[in-house]
């Protein structure tokens, strides 16, 4: 399951610059395929409603990494039934919403209502490590949130590591050590 962006010819913007889809999802794993090994995982026995963006939990949507002053689109999404309407809300910085008659608006939230996408941009101006997530009940505390970093475009001039693709993800090794 996953987004796909259709759109008249010469409207998504051809400039460079960073460009995230977030889909904000609750899956009920009673209903799963797998549900009999899933039974096995203390962590769902007792909750089969998972609350996810991008079909992960707790933060751990990778990659979502932008330079502080450089324009961001996002493209927000919510997948479900009508049970599942999300509002989010980033952190530390302002959505702008650009309506068809030019106008643009900015907002610190906003709402999305199950099979509706919106397109928003940002210009972060404060780096640091920044929070989205849904402000709707308990839909933070159980895993629907993700982190997005700000790097200060005067200290990280160039790409970084895993983005750059210098280092693929065959080359890397986990390893320990005590101290």
């Amino acid at each position: 399951m996953g987004v796909v962006l259709t759109c008249h010819r010469d409207v998504l913007d051809k400039k460079p610059g960073h460009r995230f889809v977030l889909a904000f999802t609750t899956f009920d794993e009673s209903q799963s395929w797998f549900q009999e090994e899933n039974k096995k995982s203390l962590a769902l026995q007792s909750q089969t409603q998972i609350y996810g963006v991008n079909g992960r939990v707790d933060g751990s949507v990778p990659g979502m990494i932008i330079f502080a002053g450089k324009e961001v689109t996002w493209h927000l999404m919510a997948l479900g039934s009508d049970q599942d309407p999300h509002h989010i809300h980033f952190h530390g910085n302002t959505l702008l919403l650009r309506t068809g008659g030019g106008s643009t608006h900015r907002r610190g939230s906003l709402h999305l209502y199950p099979g509706i996408g919106v397109t928003a941009y940002m210009i972060p101006m404060t780096p640091g490590l920044w929070l989205v997530h849904c402000l709707n009940g308990d839909h933070f505390s159980v895993g629907m949130f993700a982190t997005f970093l700000v790097l200060n475009p005067e200290v990280c001039r160039g790409p970084l590591g895993l983005q750059s693709g210098l280092i693929k993800d065959s080359q890397l090794t986990a390893s320990s050590s005590d101290g």
